[in-house]
């Protein structure tokens, strides 16, 4: 029968193209996949936006979000409805199930649950609801523009800017911030108002129906139909100032000059931008998906480059990119952009450039497998011959090549996760070509000709390699279904193993045994000897040492004694490994070896977060953003620096809100090897020096690491009751500060701000006025009536009807304003209503249909951790729901990203365990030899918990993903061990010398196969870069579990293995004394 290794061998010249296929497809699809910082992940959030212009957020949570929540809170998918109201929109983010695919019906079915709410229920002024799939967008780089010029100047300098970016290529989505719309302002005096006897509505209406546009039919003639249009429509602002208001049939004409003021300028917003203590404008490129980060970044930095008149700063790498794309596109943008610079006194500066984290981390993890990959070939040839080795490590490179063509097929992109991945099955690769390799140089050594060795070597492992290679796979496999945030991050990690995994297997079973069969016919007993002399003596001192006797023998006869010891005195040994397995576990009981959910890294940005007392101008945040920039301004570690004065992003990205009292800013470090400070200690710095600015609230300051998870302490208190709520957080805010270790403890809720509210007077009713009558009339003449939109250019400009500025500073202005009756009456508002003054909200949040208020701190991860934090703050929520029973407590952030991934991590665990457990008993065709395979694996988790302990890293939730791959991993050299030692004893052998030759015969294969994986980590794991720091405990879980795990291999499955035979013997003769028959001798070798 033809077999796989047969065919291989006798088929070389098919096996060669195959192999070059294979290298020069992965070669390209390597150089040409897409590069980002992590896997886009799946949306699973639906947006729904209402605007209501005008509207407080009480007014919008009751006209509009209250409803939208009612009607959608049974579509099906729905998991969670957050609900952040401001002043003037409602933003509802609708969270579908976990698992849930048919996002597209969600939209769909959110949409008809909407449109069936009537029209007459929602406010007559709302805008339509927006419903639209969320899918988060990834910044890859800003630009910021400031200078010497005017807002007006900025505005088209900036407006030009975003034209220039979005003529490059590949860039098809450009934000320009930091500037305020163009607005024309007909600002109606009421004095004027008065006089001429017209109501602020008369006005408005008129300015409305002015700008039409409107079809007036057709003309035949003789030639052509021609398209009759009337033409009202007015471009500029001047344009409208001969309208006429009112007419009388005196002849006396009024006109919009005559009782208004039309200024051609910007919208009134309170946001101000500045880049490095100028005001600024700035423009954010994304990406999608189908874009490369690190191209699009260059490309902008070649045009910024080019405006400034600097020289072009470019890596080769990213040169020899652009000549194998057969144009160089960087080159051509700079030397466009150098010819048109901009004025003097007008400067371009790129900053929050992600690229160059994507840059720095997969160069990172380039330099750390090349590493790897060198540690495995070195360690290849001290047992193995040079030729074996090298077509080992060829293997290696062939599966690296062949997961790039898969990955490229199935639309990966080159990320964080990916190459870690390839680095973590580095070692791996190697492990089922080092079993056949090793077995085929045996049958070379005892005598067989090269093809034959090749062939018999490979079919008699064949099985146990397959196994092998299953055993992981089916640890990692489980690993694709991690639920939360961690497994939409990580999920991709789990593929990537599998699939390199799978091209290996295929090579070591076809590939590799061509290539050995071909190389080794001039190998002779004595390797190396017709090898040039030098390199000769070199391979013979790595295999021989300086005695002269090989060394893989000197360690066997160690290993003899040592096995013969451990195997005579089973018992003690498990006893003895027992005890080291309880007193590990009292290191994680005792929180010596603590457990965060992902290690805290040093950052190079940090997020600065003000909140001025509400109803405070923005000219009093700009001043404390101003304090913020001074101090930050004076740090030797600065980048840039960019602040925003009234608004403030959500610390998901999700929503945006704007008030007049809240700033950030984005504080860029340079990189963490350029300076000598921590960017916590950078934070602590900034604490200090911004401790006094006049007429802060709340001001924080968080390094932002990325990556999933959110806060490390955040607490979602919900009720109706406010005051309840408010009283809960701040008694959780007051104990949380009573922890040492916890600082920048926060909730999110605003205070009320002061508000006029309206109260109608019986008066107004006789006079045919409503409530909303009235309020619209006075929201029109303070917010403003939007009459209607000029197309000028590429911008929809509003004209906005409103009072002057003097005449909205007081509530002395609404009560003297003069409103109209339906009747077209105008009568004084004292007449028919009355002020009085209360409190309102800035903004609104719910959740669930519920009002929340969420409380957050961070956690000075060497002092305590949130885990002990939130268990201690738990022991009181009993009494505080006793103290208020309307109020519900639950969890989110880490503590609910660590409860979903363990939850997931448990089943997960739990799977492999039983898919491992069906190959073994398949392979070994037995019940119980499995059970002794896998006894192996909760000694490696010995290993991993001392790994860390050792390294000084807690343990986090990638070294529990790490954990659940190990259990694969560290079954293979036991497999293999065991499969020996039952071929030994079928053989007719006695037991206990199968088991020491068959601990010697694998001794070589098995150190071999830990040794390469090992290696493979190591570099990673000595890697002191910032952005290496939270991937290494997966590696240290691996790396240390196995190492532990083989040690233990080698002595407690031989001892196990005994053992079970021991307790098979016994149960044979208590079953013998329990039937009355005689008491026999059963030798051990008739029980395998």
């Amino acid at each position: 029968m033809t077999t796989l290794p047969r065919f291989s061998v006798r088929n070389p010249v098919l096996v060669n193209l195959f192999m070059v296929t294979i290298l020069g497809g992965g070669a390209y699809c390597g150089l040409t996949l897409i590069r980002e910082m992590f896997p886009e992940s799946r949306p699973d959030q639906i947006r729904i936006s209402t605007v209501y212009p005008g509207a407080t957020p009480a007014e919008v949570e009751k006209g509009i979000t209250l409803k939208i929540e009612e009607r959608i809170k049974d579509v099906e998918g729905v998991d969670k409805i957050i609900s952040t109201i401001t002043e003037g929109r409602s933003e509802i983010m609708v969270e579908l199930r976990s698992g849930f695919h048919k996002i597209e019906q969600a939209v769909d079915d959110i949409k008809a649950a909407i449109d069936a709410i009537p029209p007459e229920d929602f406010p007559e002024d709302a805008l339509e609801t927006q419903v639209t799939k969320f899918e988060p967008r990834f910044p890859v780089i800003m630009v910021s523009l400031y200078g010497d010029a005017s807002d007006r100047e900025l505005k088209v300098l900036g407006e030009r800017l975003r034209d220039d970016l979005l003529a490059l290529p590949d860039i098809t989505h450009v934000v320009l911030s930091g500037t305020r719309k163009y607005e024309v302002g007909i600002e109606v005096s009421p004095d004027k108002l008065v006089q001429y006897g017209l109501s602020f509505m008369d006005v408005a209406r008129v300015v409305a129906a002015s700008n039409l546009d409107l079809p007036g039919g057709r003309i035949r003639t003789a030639r052509a139909d021609i398209a009759v249009r009337t033409l009202g429509e007015k471009e500029h602002a001047v344009d409208l100032e001969d309208l006429v208001v009112k007419a009388d049939a005196s002849g006396r004409v009024v006109h919009l000059r005559d009782v208004a003021r039309i200024v051609d300028g910007f919208e009134d917003t309170d946001v101000v931008s500045r880049f490095n203590a100028a005001p600024s404008v700035a423009l954010t490129v994304y990406k999608t998906p189908e874009q490369d980060a690190i191209r699009m970044a260059t490309l902008v930095r070649a045009l910024v480059a080019g405006k400034m008149g600097k020289p072009l700063q470019r890596s080769g790498w990213d040169r020899m990119l652009a000549r194998l794309r057969g144009g160089d596109e960087v080159e051509d943008v700079y030397e466009r952009a150098r010819h048109n610079p901009y004025p003097p006194g007008i400067h371009v500066q790129t900053h929050s450039d992600l690229s160059r984290f994507i840059e720095g981390r997969l160069d990172l993890l380039t330099r750390n497998g090349r590493w790897g990959a060198i540690l495995v070939f070195l360690s290849l040839l001290v047992f193995l011959h040079w030729r074996v080795a090298f077509w080992v490590m060829m293997g290696l490179v062939l599966s690296v090549f062949g997961s790039m063509l898969f990955m490229k097929l199935f639309g990966q992109t080159l990320n964080l996760i990916t190459m870690f991945g390839l680095i973590i099955v580095l070692g791996m690769l190697v492990d089922d070509a080092i079993i056949v390799a090793e077995h085929v140089f045996s049958k070379v050594e005892q005598g067989k000709d090269a093809e034959t060795a090749a062939i018999q070597g490979t079919e008699e492992v064949t099985w146990p390699v397959v196994c092998a290679v299953l055993t992981t796979i089916v640890a990692f496999v489980p690993l694709m279904f991690i639920k939360g945030r961690i497994g939409d991050w990580m999920g991709v990690l789990p593929a990537i193993v599998c699939i390199t995994l799978s091209i290996s297997l295929f090579e070591a079973l076809t590939i590799l045994p061509c290539h050995l069969a071909h190389s080794l016919r001039a190998v002779t007993a004595r390797p190396g000897e017709h090898l040039r002399p030098a390199l000769g003596q070199w391979f013979r001192w790595m295999r021989h040492g300086r005695s002269g006797r090989p060394m893989i023998d000197r360690l066997r006869q160690r290993y003899e004694w040592l096995l013969r010891l451990c195997v005579h005195s089973r018992y003690v040994t498990m006893a003895a490994l027992l005890g080291v397995l309880f007193a590990v576990g009292g290191l994680v009981a005792g929180n010596h070896v603590p457990f965060v959910f992902l290690q805290k890294i040093d950052s190079e940005t940090i997020l600065a977060s003000v909140r001025m007392q509400i109803g405070a101008p923005v000219s009093a945040t700009l001043k404390a953003i101003e304090g913020i920039e001074g101090a930050a301004m004076k740090l030797p570690e600065l980048r840039s620096i960019y602040t925003l004065s009234g608004l403030r992003l959500s610390d998901d990205g999700t929503s945006v809100s704007i008030q007049s009292h809240l700033g950030q800013g984005f504080i860029e470090l340079v990189e963490s090897t350029a300076r000598n400070r921590t960017s916590d200690e950078i934070v602590q710095a900034l604490r200090r020096a911004t401790a006094d600015l006049p007429g802060v609230e709340k001001l924080t300051f968080r390094a932002l690491d990325g990556g999933p998870g959110g806060a490390a302490i955040h607490l979602e208190i919900r009720g109706e009751n406010l005051d309840d709520l408010i009283a809960v957080s701040e008694e959780i805010k007051s104990r949380l500060r009573g922890f040492t270790g916890v600082f920048d403890v926060v909730d999110d809720f605003d205070a009320g701000r002061p508000e006029v509210q309206i109260e109608l007077l019986e008066s107004a009713r006789a006079l045919g006025l409503t409530t909303e009558s009235l309020a619209t009339q006075v929201r029109s003449a303070f917010y403003g009536f939007e009459a209607q939109k000029i197309q000028r250019g590429k911008e929809d400009i509003r004209v906005m009807v409103r009072y002057p500025p003097e005449f909205r500073r007081h509530i002395y202005d609404i009560e003297s304003m003069y409103v109209a009756t339906p009747a077209g009456k105008l009568v004084p508002f004292t007449e028919v209503a009355r002020l009085k003054e209360g409190t309102g909200f800035s903004s609104i949040r719910r959740v669930n249909q519920r009002r929340t208020i969420t409380v957050t701190a961070d956690v000075d991860q060497n002092v305590t951790n949130a885990t002990q934090i939130m268990n201690e703050l738990a022991t009181h929520f009993p009494d505080i729901q006793r103290r208020y029973p309307g109020v519900e407590l639950e969890y989110g952030g880490q503590r609910l990203e660590t409860a979903r991934a363990f939850g997931s991590l448990r089943h997960s665990f739990f799977i492999a365990l039983a898919l491992i457990y069906v190959i073994l008993a398949a392979l070994f065709k037995n019940y119980s030899q499995p059970i002794i395979v896998m006894a192996v694996i909760p000694f490696g988790m010995i290993g991993v918990v001392v790994g860390h302990w050792a390294m000084g890293y807690p343990l986090t939730i990638l070294s529990m993903i790490g954990t659940v791959a190990l259990t694969g991993i560290v079954v293979n050299d036991s497999m293999v061990l065991v499969t020996f030692i039952n071929r030994r004893v079928r053989e007719g052998h006695p037991v206990i010398e199968s088991i020491i030759e068959g601990g010697k015969s694998r001794l070589r294969p098995i150190l071999l196969t830990s040794a390469t994986t090992v290696l493979g980590i190591a570099p990673l794991l000595l890697e002191q870069s910032f952005q290496a720091r939270f991937l290494i405990p997966m590696g240290i879980a691996i790396a240390s579990g196995l190492i532990f795990a083989t040690v233990l291999t080698l002595v407690a499955i031989p001892a196990l293995y005994l053992i079970q035979l021991d307790l098979r013997r016994v149960w044979i003769r208590m079953r013998d004394i329990l039937a009355g028959r005689p008491e026999r001798d059963v030798p051990l070798e008739t029980l395998i």
